[in-house]
Parts: C-alpha cells; sequence; structure tokens
C-alpha cells in the first residue's frame, strides 16, 4: 500500500515523500528573506565600515542607512513577487524527497513534472512490496540529483523542532538543512536526528 509515511527500505535507508503547499506553509518564503536579509545586511556593513575609514561624516552614514532601507524595500517587494510567481507556476506544491540513513539526512527536490504519488510509489517499489521493472524505474526517479541537499550527522551545530510546521531544521556550520516530515512520524525522525548528532545543541 502507497502512503506518504516514513520508510525503511533494504538497503537500510529511511525514506519519504512530503509535499509542501507553497501558500500555507512559508517556510521557504522565510529563508528566502533570512538569505537576502544577511547578504545585503554584510554588504552594508562593509560599505560602513569603508566609509568610516575613509573618515565619512555621521550624517553620511544616516544617509547611507536611508539609501539601504529602500534598497531592502525594493528586494523584499520583489522577493515576494518572485516566490508567489515561482509557487504559481509549480502549483502551489513543492515535492521533497527526504533520504536518512546513520550517518546523514538529504533534502533532495523533485523536479515540478513529477508527482507526489510517483515518489511514494517509488519509494514502495524500492521497499520491497512491488518486484521486477517497477523495482528499476522506482530506483532510477530516486536517484540524487543537483537539487539535493545532503547532511552529515557528525557536523551537525543544532537541530531545531518547528512541529507545527511540520519541519525539523538540521543545520551545520554553513548550511542549513530543512527536513519536513509526516505528523505521524514526526516524534521518531526528530529522536533519530537528535540521537545521531552528537555534538549537535537542540534549540
Amino acid at each position: 500500500m502507497v502512503n506518504d509515511r516514513v520508510t525503511l527500505c533494504p538497503d537500510g535507508k529511511y525514506r519519504w515523500c512530503y509535499e509542501v503547499n507553497l501558500f500555507k506553509n512559508t517556510q521557504i518564503l522565510r529563508d528566502l528573506f533570512l538569505a537576502l536579509g544577511f547578504g545585503l545586511g554584510f554588504l552594508f556593513l562593509i560599505m560602513v565600515f569603508a566609509e568610516i575609514c575613509q573618515g565619512t561624516s555621521f550624517s553620511n552614514i544616516i544617509q547611507m542607512f536611508l539609501v539601504f532601507l529602500g534598497i531592502m524595500t525594493l528586494v523584499s517587494v520583489l522577493g515576494v513577487i518572485s516566490y508567489y510567481i515561482w509557487a504559481i507556476a509549480s502549483g502551489g506544491r513543492y515535492c521533497v524527497l527526504i533520504i536518512m540513513d546513520e550517518k546523514s539526512i538529504t533534502h533532495q527536490q523533485m523536479p515540478k513534472e513529477i508527482k507526489k504519488a510517483q515518489v511514494l510509489g517509488a519509494i514502495t517499489a524500492l521497499a520491497g512490496l512491488i518486484s521486477g521493472s517497477a523495482s528499476a524505474s522506482g530506483a532510477g526517479l530516486l536517484a540524487a540529483n543537483n537539487s539535493a541537499l545532503r547532511t552529515t550527522f557528525k557536523d551537525v551545530r543544532n537541530i531545531k523542532s518547528v512541529p507545527k510546521r511540520n519541519l525539523i531544521k538540521v543545520n551545520e556550520l554553513l548550511t542549513k538543512n530543512r527536513i519536513f516530515v509526516p505528523y505521524e512520524d514526526y516524534d521518531f525522525v526528530f529522536n533519530f536526528i537528535c540521537d545521531h548528532c552528537p555534538q549537535a545543541k537542540v534549540v
């Protein structure tokens, strides 16, 4: 039977598919704003530091700050518009395959033409419930692609639980992975990740 629960496959890896509603779950939009904010904020600090080194007056720095706020506002508006254009083009859904084993966890974005039912069917085939050519095609569908982000447990610095969005944030020093989990398996996956991340702080 095909379902979206966490499934243990014969290769020892857990796999599951999660379909994010891009209009109800705004985590991806939040991450977009976070990335934009950090990037532009860092650039602004570098510019301020350079101006201070050149002896620029305080009033000029205030002027720079006001210009920066204007740019941030414009970028934020364009970011929101771009996000919803992308969400509409994606049919309002973001389909992700999660692969977890004893050493790592991978967030693999599926192409928009791939539907959730196809991914679930491939997981079922790989789990051995379907044999023959279906298993081969399933393995091909679940193969890693360029849209995959793999996090190694031993390098994880902190873990954050966000159950209201069915989300677990798994963060390394420079990369932040977003793990979406079905409600029924949320506690199992969260505890598994915590148990396998010896250096991680749960926040």
